[in-house]
């Protein structure tokens, strides 16, 4: 073998080595410095989150979503010490705010209490920020509809953009209005004959979009969750099929960032009917579910 050859074989060699690396610090957090958020000390991240000169952090993955879920993927660990770097700087700072930014496609379906899927997943972020000690009312939310196709395996990959501003209190007027639009209102959802689905209406999940920031900012607000049958059947069977309706309202409520804490939810079976039942139509509106802000 000449030595211009073993030259070159020692090259790939050590180019190998150095792709393993890497590799490694993308995929698997292995040896990337910070061992506690296996976050590395250095300026080039995959993904980062700035305020000025003030802060910094950074990590190498993203906030993933599956196909018209609004729920996003397990963090990897520097990801979540990201977002635990973040909550410490914004309770330390509070003149400062966070936007989030919820993407998604015209191709996914939006099955949220919300308008729009992006606006549901960056809701889900911003529990997520709420859970770390963040006040809810530092935080944004919006949403951005992307040209973008989802990649194999129907994920979209990078679906939340984060910024750092400043936060200015105040007067709220969209506070006032859900208290004279929307609070002691019920919102009905249908049910047909035993089944448990809940199918809402673009004016409903509007109506949703603004209780969700009525509970995030108005302390001591929460929703009842009420359950009601048709009289078809018996009475324990009624009450036990409304309960369980309306606990699965409360359950879909929570899957979409409504926190348990601040939802009851009881069946009353044939009670309170809001329409005769001696016809097919009557019974269909009787079979409901009543959400209510208080």
């Amino acid at each position: 073998m000449s030595k211009s050859t073993l030259y070159i074989l020692i090259l790939l060699l050590i180019g190998w080595m150095i792709l393993g690396a890497w590799l490694c610090c993308r995929f698997l957090a292995v040896g990337c410095g910070d061992e506690e958020n296996n976050i590395t000390e250095k300026s080039s991240y995959l993904w980062s989150l700035a305020d000025g000169n003030k802060f910094t952090a950074g990590a190498n993955d993203q906030f993933d979503f599956v196909n018209s879920n609004q729920a996003y993927l397990p963090l990897l660990a520097d990801l979540d010490g990201l977002v635990d770097r973040t909550s410490e700087y914004l309770t330390a700072n509070p003149t400062r705010s966070l936007n989030i930014v919820g993407k998604y496609t015209e191709a996914e379906t939006n099955n949220t209490i919300l308008p729009t899927l992006g606006l549901a997943r960056a809701n889900q972020l911003r529990q997520l920020f709420v859970e770390h000690g963040v006040e809810s009312k530092r935080i944004s939310t919006s949403d951005k509809l992307v040209e973008t196709t989802l990649s194999a395996g129907d994920t979209l990959f990078n679906g939340i953009a984060l910024s750092i501003g400043d936060y200015v209190a105040s007067e709220d007027e969209r506070i006032p209005r859900i208290q004279s639009d929307i609070v002691g209102q019920p919102i009905k959802l249908y049910f047909p004959t035993g089944q448990q689905e809940v199918n809402l209406t673009a004016e409903q999940r509007t109506i949703f979009a603004d209780i969700v920031y009525y509970l995030d900012n108005v302390e001591g607000s929460n929703l009842t969750v009420n359950g009601y049958t048709d009289n078809t059947g018996n009475l324990e069977g009624n009450q036990r099929l409304s309960r369980k309706r309306a606990e699965f309202v409360r359950d879909y409520l929570t899957g979409n960032g409504i926190s348990t804490s601040k939802m009851t939810a009881t069946g009353f079976g044939p009670d309170n009917p809001v329409a005769t039942n001696d016809t097919d139509e009557g019974r269909a509106l009787n079979r409901r579910v009543e959400v209510t802000l208080n």
